[in-house]
């Protein structure tokens, strides 16, 4: 008896730890600011869904939700919302800080990929090129397995 109870034991303890190490949820994403994959300088990194936030920290390839309960199920279909600051600093100190607000649906996190890129319609060679987000300063473009979403350019004037 002794033999089973510490067998049903060490079986609990081996399932909570495999539960307490399936607590990060990681997404393969790729952001693009200004056709310049970002490395560093992203924060407040947050995932939010309704009136719940959720946040998320990222290196390229890896954008991983820390969260002790099952985030999906947690997680309204609409609207969902992933938010960020980016900083860029020219040679002296820092230039320009940007705001980004994602509108994400809810299946392309569940895809093996997603490649982001933003241009800011404020800077001189996306100007010319994309229109901005009704009300924004920004446009964006998205890559997934099962296709793309591509933003409407300006024709080139003659």
């Amino acid at each position: 008896m002794r033999r089973f109870s510490t067998i049903l034991f060490l079986c609990f303890f081996v399932s909570n730890v495999s539960i307490g190490q399936s607590i990060e949820k990681k997404l393969n994403l790729i952001i693009l600011i200004d056709q310049k994959v970002i490395i560093g300088d992203l924060y407040q990194i947050k995932l939010n869904s309704g009136g719940k936030t959720f946040s998320l920290s990222y290196e390229p390839g890896n954008l991983t939700i820390l969260d002790p309960s099952n985030i999906f199920s947690k997680i309204d279909s609409l609207p969902l919302t992933l938010s960020f600051y980016y900083n860029v600093y020219n040679k002296k100190d820092l230039a320009y800080s940007y705001s980004y607000e994602i509108p994400l649906n809810k299946a392309w996190l569940e895809q093996s990929f997603i490649i982001l890129r933003i241009y800011n319609t404020d800077r001189k060679p996306y100007k010319k090129i994309y229109y901005p987000l009704k009300g924004l300063n920004y446009t964006f473009e998205l890559d997934l397995p099962t296709g793309s979403i591509n933003r409407v350019t300006k024709k080139p004037s003659n």
